[in-house]
């Protein structure tokens, strides 16, 4: 079996260019849910980002640019999501006990079996890959008709 080297090396590039554009969306998710504020509109942000991003490093976006920003922006959102709940137990945890905060992301599945925790993590994601949707379909309709590159 033959490994294309410069195939895979384009396509780690790629990946990599589609994360970095997430983490503005990614930190303000975390940011918002340790405010208190309701951090799923922030999914808008992370696919925005995620295709700007790509788009200016790649010099273009296509197909399969489209389907790595989707995979990645889906990945980083559960990912904020699971951060935020590491956060939490750790502040809980901290209440009662000292607790690292590596401690609290390893204590993250103990609390998931808790239905009403479960409930709230599957929602704030659901609700938040509909934002994702919602900044897909305005992208492609409206930044898409004249591309980024164009105006910088």
């Amino acid at each position: 079996m033959h490994i294309c080297y410069d195939c895979f090396g384009d396509l780690m590039k790629k990946i990599l260019t589609a994360f970095i554009g997430t983490l503005t969306g990614v930190i303000l998710w975390i940011a918002m849910s340790q405010l208190g504020i309701f951090p799923s509109w922030c999914g808008f942000i992370i696919i925005w980002g995620c295709l700007i991003g790509y788009e200016i490093i790649q010099s273009g976006l296509n197909k399969k640019g489209i389907l790595i920003c989707i995979i990645m922006s889906i990945v980083m959102l559960i990912l904020a999501e699971m951060i935020c709940l590491g956060l939490e137990i750790h502040s809980y945890a901290n209440n009662y006990y000292e607790v690292s905060l590596l401690s609290s992301f390893f204590m993250i599945p103990m609390f998931v079996v808790n239905a009403s925790i479960l409930v709230t993590i599957i929602l704030d994601i659901i609700i938040g890959m509909i934002f994702e949707v919602i900044g897909y379909i305005t992208y492609i309709k409206i930044v898409k008709k004249q591309p980024i590159i164009n105006k910088i």
